[in-house]
């Protein structure tokens, strides 16, 4: 007998639609449905962004934006193939980074991100090569030159715990920019300070503009996924440390220009020397403001909850005992190496009887490992969660803090010159990948509040600095308290084994082709793009039927006829 053929799902009709989408509707909805999955993928696995494809549906529905767009969306049609960025396909994040790109929304964040906080870094520390002319000139004591400084850190303490919920709520690029402003003015007024009261106050409002490292670093993990967002966040944290090193070169340059003009004397000079930060904080704003995005979809930021205010964020990530043994392990790494950049020259004359300049040297030299340690740190963070999942993340952070402990206290007890050269080298790219190691675990606490995470784990390294130092005042001695310090950060490495956050990639491997495993993983929200449909369809038919299946079940219902 014949049977009745089954019914057709069709999506409804919109009203005065042109003949070309009335043709569109009336393809069945579930084979519509699966061949738009398709195409999405085909443009994953040769690396278009699919962001494109809802771009055009986009256009073809009259121009109307959807909620998540921004209304400057067509800029990023732009990007030629080269260029382009594999996105993951529900979030829009980067599963990739190319550094010789600027192009909107990823790549431009990226390098907005740490220009504008080495930026920053350079305008915090511009009082630090200018110090002795300063304290000739307000006739300040070395107990006044302490405080200010220590002001100065305990103002950036508390900026980052407080800017991390604020930028939950309103976005990274109006509180970049925000931050990046508001220093500008008393770093323009520093020039005009006549006693200590002044100079501590200056001091105190530039230590402000410390909290941009929260958004250099939630930047990068609102716009990359969480294969890449340990290598993008180690990159941008150590290359805008650099601005330490910065600082010293242009306001010597200024100040030894000013120097050469006739009439102008020491304080003279140095009072001149700081509007070129603050010109230079002015011009990232700008480009911050006007030319940055705050998410993958543009630049119009969604609020996780409008039930949620900054203080409700804020007290839900103090709860949170994962964001204090990340605070510790941050306190450990970068506190630590605060410390030891600020000593390590004076500890080399005392110890060695080097040279001034020798000291200096070797100081420099540790700093410079920045330029590549800290991003080891992160891109080895991505390779062994690729291998490993979290596990990953969290052995390499223990095997970093602990063997940077290990070294410390070696380093504190050599007596030869070259050797402790050495190992002082060593033990910079081991607190240094130790940084990167740690904000590749901090996007996965709370990724909600992966602002307010940032900044409460960003404090932990300017209060780990503030210990050290406290501590070495109070043995009196640097190889001494090298020598504890090195203890201390080795049983913080050890209490890594008690971080535990959500892992994202289920502990199962995509199906082995040709013999040899793909080497991706699943993840639990949503479907891995394939490598390469062409070789196994069976593959890619499975997982468009997942996300079929699932679009189904949370999808309007579509008109029977």
């Amino acid at each position: 007998p014949t049977m009745a053929p089954e019914p057709i799902l069709l999506s409804p009709r919109r009203e005065n639609s042109s003949d070309e989408e009335k043709s569109v509707d009336y393809i069945p909805a579930n084979k519509r449905r699966v061949t738009r999955r398709m195409s999405m993928y085909r443009a994953e696995n040769t690396g278009l962004e699919s962001m494109h494809g809802s771009m055009r549906q986009s256009m073809r529905r009259g121009g109307r934006q959807s909620d998540g767009e921004s209304p400057r969306e067509d800029l990023f049609e732009e990007i030629p193939p080269d260029y382009r960025l594999k996105l993951e396909a529900n979030t829009k994040k980067a599963m990739e980074f190319k550094m010789e790109s600027c192009f909107r929304p990823h790549m431009r964040a990226f390098h907005l991100s740490w220009t504008s906080f080495l930026i920053a870094f350079t305008a915090w520390f511009a009082f630090v090569p200018l110090g002795p002319s300063v304290k000739e000139s307000l006739n300040l004591t070395k107990s006044e030159m302490l405080k200010a400084r220590l002001y100065s850190v305990g103002s950036t303490i508390g900026a980052r715990i407080l800017i991390g919920p604020i930028m939950d709520m309103y976005g990274v690029r109006i509180g970049q920019a925000g931050l990046l402003a508001f220093a500008a003015i008393p770093t323009l007024c520093a020039g005009f300070i006549q006693d200590f009261t002044d100079f501590l106050i200056v001091r105190s409002l530039i230590g402000v503009v410390g909290a941009t490292f929260v958004g250099c670093q939630f930047w990068c993990m609102t716009m990359f996924h969480d294969n890449v967002v340990g290598s993008v966040n180690a990159i941008s944290g150590g290359w805008g440390n650099l601005g330490t090193g910065l600082a010293r070169a242009v306001m010597l340059t200024v100040y030894w220009t000013n120097l050469s003009i006739p009439g102008c004397d020491k304080e003279c000079a140095w009072r001149n020397a700081f509007w070129v930060p603050a010109l230079a904080l002015l011009i990232a704003a700008y480009c911050v403001y006007f030319h940055g995005d705050d998410s993958p979809q543009g630049r119009k930021w969604k609020k996780i909850t409008d039930r949620q205010t900054s203080s409700m964020i804020l007290i839900d990530t103090i709860s949170n005992p994962q964001s204090w043994l990340l605070f510790l392990q941050y306190a450990a790494c970068f506190g630590v190496e605060l410390h030891v950049n600020a000593s390590i020259s004076e500890y080399f004359y005392e110890r060695f009887g080097a040279s001034l300049g020798v000291a200096t040297l070797i100081g420099v030299a540790f700093s410079l490992t920045n330029l590549f340690a800290r991003a080891l740190g992160g891109i080895f963070s991505d390779y062994f969660y690729r291998i490993n999942g979290f596990k990953g993340r969290r052995l390499l952070q223990i095997g970093l803090t602990v063997g940077e402990g290990f070294l410390l206290i070696i380093f504190s007890l050599i007596d030869i010159f070259p050797v402790a050269v050495c190992f002082l080298l060593i033990f910079s790219i081991f607190v240094q990948a130790a940084e990167g190691s740690t904000f590749g675990i901090v996007p996965h606490v709370d990724r909600r509040h992966s602002g307010a995470v940032s900044g409460i784990v960003g404090a932990g390294g300017n209060v780990g600095a503030v210990l050290c130092s406290l501590l070495t005042v109070a043995v009196g001695s640097n190889s001494e308290a090298y020598f504890y310090i090195g203890f201390i950060v080795f049983g913080i490495g050890l209490l890594g084994y008690f971080i535990d956050v959500p892992d994202p990639v289920r502990q199962k491997r995509l199906p082995r082709r040709g013999g040899k495993a793909t080497g991706e993983w699943r993840r639990r929200d949503d479907v891995v793009s394939v490598p390469s449909i062409s070789k196994d369809n069976k593959i890619a038919c499975q997982d468009v039927e997942e996300m079929r299946v699932r679009n189904e079940s949370t999808s309007v219902p579509a008109r029977r006829i």
